[in-house]
């Protein structure tokens, strides 16, 4: 167990020494952010060999909100064309600068490696103008308003499946808009205020927001989103997630947009109406640099299963249900709540 007096903090205590006195300054104009020594602990860790490493998952997130809060852009609207056939305006941004994420995520690591102040701009990579969120007949297509994700490679649609998306009436909605994959990550652990929570699958598109499996959701679809949505995130199933971190990489087009409506989640009354007048914690994305939500509610990591009860993910369908790969659909369609919880716990969503 990794305690303030266990060996490997101690370890990792006495490694981090020289590097503590340090701090980086980014320069944006009249603008400086400081990163000290309580943000370069959250990035380091130690390797197999008890030597100094970089949790280099949670550096390229910092590494992506930096640019998500600094990037140059100019707002617009794109037409898109739905696999439904309607015709519907998605919020796009233009970048004329952009945080050249992996060279700032090195040249950080070096800034820190030194032991000294630096005070610097961060590493841009100059754009023209040209629209770096523009898509081709590759991407991921979202139905925040009918929950359901289709994933198109090279024009043909190759999956789709049933999500939860942000819960809007907590002031976590999953915005609208087109976007591309940060990063992939196996075996992330995602935290924010609350929460320590590993997933499988892990592919942020927006900031602290990604897709990844939610083995603690008993059913996807439907609007369930609207009573047991996450903070932002997209849930979906591990077979599902599986499935689609077969597929994306880098760069990835992921579009979000509201089309139609989700039909009652079974054994439950009309969802309630869109509010924001209660005192959750209203930020549409996590407060932290590496803080996606993986969902509302209390996990357990050191039970292996924050949503409780016993997961499959073995079987590839922790959520229940009949898995039909060749439907596109190896989630099982409406999962069955009793069946994917074995274990008799309570989910937690």
């Amino acid at each position: 167990e990794f305690t303030e007096d266990s060996e490997q903090f101690a370890t990792l205590k006495k490694a981090c020494e020289p590097y503590m006195g340090s701090s980086v300054t980014y320069v944006f104009g009249g603008i400086r952010e400081t990163i000290t020594k309580k943000d370069f602990l959250q990035w380091l860790t130690i390797d197999s060999n008890n030597e100094l490493a970089f949790d280099e998952t949670a550096l390229l997130a910092f590494v992506g909100e930096l640019g998500n809060k600094y990037n140059s852009k100019s707002n617009t609207t794109r037409a898109f064309k739905t696999t439904y056939g309607a015709v519907v305006d998605v919020p796009a941004r233009i970048s004329t600068i952009l945080i050249d994420e992996e060279a700032e995520a090195a040249q950080l690591k070096a800034d820190i490696l030194g032991g000294t102040d630096v005070s610097r701009a961060p590493c841009f990579q100059t754009l023209d103008g040209k629209e770096v969120q523009d898509f081709g007949n590759s991407y991921v297509e979202i139905n925040l308003g009918m929950q359901h994700l289709f994933l198109y490679v090279d024009g043909v649609k190759v999956f789709e499946c049933d999500i939860v998306s942000g819960n809007p009436n907590k002031g976590m909605g999953t915005p609208a808009g087109i976007f591309s994959v940060t990063y992939c990550a196996r075996n992330a652990i995602l935290t924010g205020p609350g929460y320590r929570t590993p997933v499988s699958y892990w592919m942020p598109f927006n900031g602290g927001i990604g897709i990844h499996d939610a083995t603690w959701q008993p059913r996807f679809g439907y609007d369930r989103y609207l009573r047991n949505g996450s903070h932002g995130c997209i849930n979906v199933s591990y077979s599902s997630a599986q499935t689609i971190y077969g597929y994306l990489s880098k760069g990835f087009p992921v579009i979000c947009y509201f089309y139609g409506e989700a039909a009652p989640e079974p054994g439950t009354s009309r969802a309630p109406a869109v509010n924001d007048d209660d005192d959750d914690d209203d930020t549409s994305t996590p407060s932290t640099p590496s803080t996606p939500d993986p969902g509302a509610g209390t996990p357990d990591p050191g039970a292996g299963n924050p949503g409780g009860g016993t997961p499959d993910p073995g079987a590839g369908n922790p959520g229940g249900g009949t898995p039909d790969p060749g439907a596109g659909n190896p989630g099982g369609g409406t999962p069955d709540p009793g069946a994917g919880n074995p274990g008799g716990g309570a989910p937690t969503p």
